[in-house]
């Protein structure tokens, strides 16, 4: 659902980074919700898409966009705790996975650094996932990057893969209606999600 008139650049510049998908936000294929903002609140969005890349750029927010969104549900394959690191260049970022916040740089000075946290998580359980971010602005132009990358205790860093994407809560499947499905809370404890039921993927 595009919001406003941004639809033709952020289309033209996923095919040309190579790095994002678009897709229509009623479907559940893989991918998180990119929202772009005019300013830093993040009250009311410009544009809304959806792209299978923790990485944010100035270059594809478009013109008049001041910061961007990412959120969504993402579904690890293995158990365990994983370390989420925020590479942060030249602006403001906040990260909550499972409804924790685990890096706040959402300041009043633009910063840089790589900002690790850990965070305990099951296997095939959902967590919310929210990325802010807000690029530095020096003279109407904008400059800086942004990307999360995960490491389980057994693996090295690495990008979040597309397919532990989802953009919202995944829905049950109609031919297996009698397992309850869970989503995992900030403490690693499942909790039941409302009228929801599991869902068991096949590869």
């Amino acid at each position: 659902r595009v919001l406003g008139e941004d639809m033709e650049l952020v289309t033209s510049l996923a095919e040309d980074l190579g790095m994002l998908a678009l897709y229509p936000l009623a479907g559940q294929q893989h991918g998180l919700r990119l929202e772009l903002f005019a300013d830093d609140k993040l009250a009311k969005p410009t544009t809304e898409c959806m792209v299978t890349s923790t990485t944010l750029r100035p270059n594809i927010m478009g013109k008049g966009s001041a910061a961007a969104r990412l959120s969504g549900m993402i579904v690890p394959k293995t158990s365990g705790e994983y370390t989420f690191t925020t590479h942060l260049r030249s602006g403001r970022a906040k990260l909550s996975i499972g409804g924790k916040v685990l890096t706040d740089k959402w300041t009043d000075k633009n910063v840089s650094g790589d900002f690790a946290a850990k965070f305990t998580v099951k296997a095939g359980r959902e967590y919310k996932f929210v990325l802010d971010y807000a690029p530095e602005s020096k003279n109407g132009s904008l400059s800086g990057d942004c990307t999360v990358r995960w490491k389980s205790n057994t693996g090295s860093s690495q990008d979040i893969s597309y397919e532990a994407m989802y953009p919202g809560e995944i829905a049950p499947r109609q031919d297996d209606p009698q397992r309850t499905r869970h989503t995992a809370n900030a403490t690693g404890r499942d909790r039941p999600a409302d009228g929801q039921r599991r869902r068991t993927r096949t590869s």
